[in-house]
């Protein structure tokens, strides 16, 4: 049979899921439970409210139907043991409606932290003002219990079972044991080993404004420790309304985070727009690499041209200086040709002209 541990953050949830693992219950591992506190976070963003501030009322029923929906989903996939616990810390406002994810008899263990302690502890964590906490604290404190009447329910002290986590662990496990919830064979003794007192020392109020602040905090956990103990059929009765005070400073946070997230998804935006340009221009770089790739390789190929031709260009010039040279020599030849020419015309000339004399007197003779 399950169990739920139940609590604002801060609250000691981890610390009573461990003591409920150490008797033998199937517990979530870190990852595992890290993914249920995200589906819890994400139910509650989309209301407009976080895992520290809790819903307006009139948008709690919107998250509890989405909260039922996805616990009952994971706790199908994530427990095949017949008792196994489940701690429900930044959705402890929708621990009702996991509640009702729950098929069959399921107990719920409701932690009470003293809320000056929680407050600071969110304060110092996660850097919420001590009033805004204390909202918070009450807010979450009074929808939880009340979504819980007529359920099988163990209210739980902190400070007490962190004190003293033999004697009460031992009537938890006794109301668990006979609810039929757990192992009547558990060792309470060895699960008490794991529960390290952790107290954090109390907030003290600094001024009369931080006194009253904590008037209606103090008030219902007073209230609470009343109820300590186990109730078969758990009926808190009538709880006083939240001061107008803590509705005002919780609309003004989800109105801060509604701003913050808006912000966020303006920058994401941004972000994208900046990605997708980047990328662009990842893209037009390497475009531009590839063409200058290109003409290098075009620019290489005209230089081997150009080196080619000069080569060719020098040896044209060569065998040109060495026709002229040619050229030179053959006329220095064809002029000593003509000479020889000249020489021999005028030889026959004057061999003519000896013949002619010779034939003219042979004649005369």
């Amino acid at each position: 049979m399950p169990v739920l541990v139940v609590g604002p953050p801060h609250s000691g949830v981890d610390v009573m899921t461990t003591f409920l693992g150490a008797l033998g219950m199937a517990t979530l591992t870190e990852s595992q439970q890290h993914s249920f506190d995200q589906l819890a976070r994400e139910t509650l963003e989309s209301v407009g409210a976080s895992g520290t501030v809790p819903p307006a009322r009139a948008d709690l029923v919107v998250a509890s139907a989405g909260s039922r929906a996805s616990t009952a989903s994971f706790i199908t996939e994530a427990f095949t043991d017949r008792h196994f616990a489940l701690g429900v810390v930044p959705g402890a406002v929708l621990a009702p409606a996991c509640r009702r994810a729950v098929k069959g008899r399921c107990a719920v263990v409701v932690l009470v932290r003293d809320p000056d302690e929680v407050a600071h502890a969110a304060h110092v964590r996660d850097g919420l003002s001590v009033p805004l906490a204390l909202a918070a604290w009450h807010e979450t404190m009074r929808t939880m219990v009340s979504g819980l009447v007529d359920e099988s329910v163990i209210v739980v002290s902190y400070a007490s079972f962190v004190e003293d986590p033999l004697s009460v662990g031992a009537d938890i496990a006794d109301a668990l044991v006979a609810w039929g919830h757990l192992d009547p064979a558990a060792s309470v003794n060895e699960a008490a080993l794991t529960v390290t007192a952790r107290r954090a020392s109390a907030t003290t109020a600094s001024s009369a404004e931080s006194t009253k602040a904590r008037v209606a905090p103090r008030r219902l956990f007073k209230k609470l420790l009343s109820l300590e103990g186990a109730h078969a059929s758990f009926e808190p009765g009538k709880l006083k309304e939240t001061p107008w005070w803590m509705t005002t400073l919780l609309d003004e946070r989800r109105e801060a985070l509604a701003r913050e997230r808006l912000a966020e998804h303006h920058c994401q935006e941004a972000l994208e727009a900046t990605q997708a340009a980047l990328t662009r221009a990842n893209q037009e770089r390497t475009s531009v690499l590839v063409e200058h790739g290109f003409v290098v390789g075009e620019r290489d190929a005209a230089a081997e041209q150009r080196d080619a031709l000069k080569v060719a260009l020098e040896a044209l010039e060569h065998d040109y200086e060495n026709a002229l040279g040619d050229l030179a020599d053959a006329r220095t030849q064809l002029g000593t040709l003509r000479e020889r020419y000249d020489g021999l015309q005028r030889l026959l000339a004057f061999a003519r002209m000896r013949w002619w004399a010779r034939f003219i007197r042979e004649l005369r003779d």
